[in-house]
């Protein structure tokens, strides 16, 4: 049990005083003066406060009181039981707004097993300033372990399809951030002058770490409404504590780890192979990008802006055990553990390949060989496959509505061919309606091959440069163990490929002549075209490769790589060789080479495809829609995310929102609507109407109905279709992309949102 140094300066506190100079003295330290409680001249006596409000006598401020949120200065609107309109849309106890009593305490709060020095915790979020969007709650932390989760699933119609970034934006940066969020701990141990603590999730860094005010703020509104007993704060990272260290004459209990603190806790145990990556508090914040699966992070501090899958993770701080990064290693398998003084502990394997075992009571650490690592790896990874070469013999640029994809066999021969998305546009095409198409050819991989082939440059290999061509280069690193087993190395070399494709490639003057011909054929002169990937590592049921790779804008009239574009003069020049170099060389970015490899897909089988498309100007809409919904197979309503013109429905700007409706679709037909979200940026009107969102569902409704789609041993119902569209400048539908989604599958970068048992 650490011993627990708790620091305040105030007699605010009531009857824990006296405890509280007590325990003080234990520490070293001499005791407070103890102050009368009451307004310092000027205080409250001259504050106005709000309608529902009060003003606060330690700090003179105003708080709304319970049961209403808003800008207490101006009035705190009564906000009503939102808790209970979240349990009545999902079926169970969300949230409270008060927790009044110890009974509540209980039946919200989920025990610790994993810190000693914590008997229960629970989660809550609260108001940052006026602008919040729901008032201040305490999470039943037996359904959600996340509040990401209890978000977007317990209040969709505010946060509809909530991911983690969207989360951090709400919460956790200070320069977008409108609520508070952390955890509550209830602690063990022997007088103990506040029994509770809690957290608040902020990044480490300076301009980030939250002042007295702030942390007031949140204990003011949390204290308003929790019953069970006082709360002090726990800061639980170095700059954190140092920051409260700063506070001469805070009205609230801080407590910090004394001299004999635990310096070591289990939160994810298990066994790992992996190269030790250690990251000071100062890179922590940057650290997403400069790891992969093969690594175990050794992170100074702690943090809830991690993306990435690891092999395993060390904090040096003690860890929240509700937090994202914690979640996300428990649901992952990955160990988990917080040990003192973290970077110095594995400073003798900083680089090195080690196997890492994590118990409950302790871990152990030793150099491993690649060979043990890659067996380690091999029976720990999913696994996909493709199902067969690259045709490299099959040259034609081809209409999608040209290419067979009637049988099974046909359609594994045309993902061979051209590659994913174009397949799968051409297997949709022939059983929709014209009216919903939108124009397009297929680029076959063969010249993706042949360009792999007969480019060559100075290539890193083992411990010197070879000359070989780019298709020899992958052949001799797959055989390369710095290569296979060392992140840093794999990012170093796969970006010095990118680079060397985009700006030093060699396209063969006859592919360019061809496509300068089709293109205008097609399309017509100086009209923008989009080439969008389409590997056969992509759009498939296992692996579904989303986002993985570039596309970009290509016009068949700029013949130089300079000036602006004889399409679009507000653009820069989109020579057909820029597009086709762009997207070749992101095959090999070291992004999409990981997730590859995690899933160990055969790299020898990739190759690049390419769709050439409509490039949509001016549309009025665009959206992603599922035959279902992705996130609850109970629920059979198509689910349709739609935003206004061009900003994207998936990596939408900072507090963007896109539309999200729910169609009920019977016999073909819609015969409901819920329009569950607005957008953002038309909240008084929908961005799609009835009329447009029923036929949309019609479309879905059809396409569910006569798509094909090889489940393997998948149950059918656990495959949606996930269609991409627009609605164009004339408002006309266009279907532009389907691919299969695997509603069990789970991102291993992201925690997902499963429902807790109690």
């Amino acid at each position: 049990m650490t011993s627990l140094c708790l620091r305040t300066s105030r007699g605010s506190l009531g009857a824990a005083t006296a405890a509280l100079i007590g325990l003080l003295s234990a520490c070293g330290e001499s005791p407070p003066a103890v102050e009368e409680t009451g307004a310092e001249e000027g205080g409250c006596a001259s504050q106005v406060c709000g309608e529902s409000a009060y003003c606060d006598e330690d700090s003179a401020e105003c708080f709304c009181e319970p049961g209403g949120f808003g800008d207490p200065e101006v009035e705190c609107v009564a906000h009503g039981d939102v808790c209970a309109e979240a349990a009545e849309r999902v079926g169970h106890d969300v949230c409270r707004h008060e927790l009044p009593d110890i009974s509540a305490w209980n039946a919200t709060s989920i025990p610790s097993g994993e810190r000693l020095d914590v008997r229960r915790l629970s989660k809550y979020l609260t108001p940052a300033n006026p602008a919040s969007p729901l008032p201040t709650l305490f999470s039943n932390t037996n359904y959600y372990r996340l509040h990401r989760c209890m978000l977007r699933e317990g209040f969709e119609p505010l946060f509809p399809m909530f991911d983690q970034n969207a989360y951090n934006d709400l919460v956790y940066w200070r320069g977008t951030r409108s609520m508070y969020a952390g955890s509550i701990y209830e602690l063990v141990g022997d007088d103990l002058p506040a029994p509770y603590a809690f957290l608040v999730e902020t990044p480490d860094a300076d301009h980030q770490l939250l002042e007295e005010h702030e942390v007031y703020a949140v204990y003011r509104a949390l204290s308003d409404r929790f019953g069970p007993g006082e709360l002090a704060y726990l800061p639980y990272t170095e700059a954190m504590v140092e920051r409260a260290a700063t506070w001469t004459d805070a009205p609230f209990a801080v407590i910090v780890e004394g001299s004999d603190a635990i310096t070591f806790e289990s939160y994810a145990s298990g066994a790992t192979y992996g190269r030790i990556r250690r990251y000071p508090t100062a890179e922590v914040g940057s650290a997403t990008g400069t790891f992969g699966w093969q690594d175990i992070l050794v992170l100074e501090t702690s943090t809830n802006d991690l993306e990435g899958v690891n092999a395993g993770v060390i904090t040096g701080v003690r860890q929240d055990i509700l937090s994202h990064l914690n979640v996300l290693a428990g649901q992952r398998g990955t160990p988990n553990a917080y040990v003192a003084d973290a970077l110095a502990a594995f400073a003798p394997f900083d680089g090195e390949l080690v196997r890492l075992d994590i118990s409950d009571a302790m871990y152990t650490v030793a150099e491993a060989t690649l060979e043990e690592a890659e067996a380690f790896w091999a029976e720990n990874r999913p696994f996909a496959t493709i199902d067969r070469p690259p045709d490299a013999d099959y040259t034609e640029l081809v209409g999608l509505l040209e290419v067979p994809t009637a049988s099974a066999e046909e359609r594994a021969d045309a993902r061979s061919r051209i590659g994913g998305k174009a397949t799968g546009l051409a297997t949709l095409y022939p059983l929709l309606d014209p009216a919903y198409q939108a124009q397009g050819f297929a680029i076959p991989v063969a010249h993706y091959l042949d360009f792999m082939a007969s480019n060559s440059w100075k290539a890193e290999v083992g411990d010197g440069e070879q000359t070989l061509t780019y298709a020899e280069t992958i052949s001799a690193w797959m055989d390369d163990e710095a290569f296979r087993g060392d992140t840093e190395v794999r990012r170093a070399r796969l970006q010095a490929l990118v680079d060397h494709i985009r700006e030093h490639g060699v396209v063969k003057a006859a592919l360019v002549d061809e496509l300068r011909a089709k293109i205008t054929g097609e399309f017509g002169d100086e009209v923008m075209v989009r080439f969008r990937s389409s590997s056969n590592a992509e759009d498939g049921v296992e692996f579904n490769g989303a986002g993985l790779y570039e596309s970009t804008n290509a016009c068949a009239a700029d013949l130089l790589a300079v000036g602006k574009s004889a399409c679009d003069p507000s653009s820069n020049f989109r020579t057909i060789e820029r597009a086709l170099l762009k997207v070749w060389a992101s095959l090999w970015s070291f992004g999409a080479y990981e997730e590859r490899e995690f899933f160990q897909l055969d790299h020898s089988r990739a190759a690049m495809g390419i769709l050439v498309s409509t490039r949509f100007a001016d549309e009025r809409a665009n959206g992603v829609a599922f035959t279902g919904d992705p996130t609850d197979a109970e629920d059979p309503r198509f689910t349709v995310n739609v935003q206004l013109g061009e900003v994207d429905v998936v990596g939408a700007p900072v507090g963007t929102v896109a539309e999200l409706d729910r169609l009920t679709v019977e016999d073909g037909t819609v015969v409901a609507i819920d329009r569950v979200s607005p957008s953002s940026l038309s909240p008084d009107t929908p961005v799609m109407s009835d009329a447009e969102l029923s036929t949309l569902g019609a479309v879905l409704a059809e396409v569910a109905e006569s798509y094909p789609v090889e489940v393997g041993d998948h149950d059918p119902a656990d495959v949606l279709l996930d269609l991409e569209f627009k609605v164009d400048a004339g408002g006309e539908l266009k279907i532009k992309q389907i691919r299969p989604f695997l509603r069990s599958a789970v991102d291993p970068a992201f925690a997902s949102c499963p429902l807790q048992s109690r």
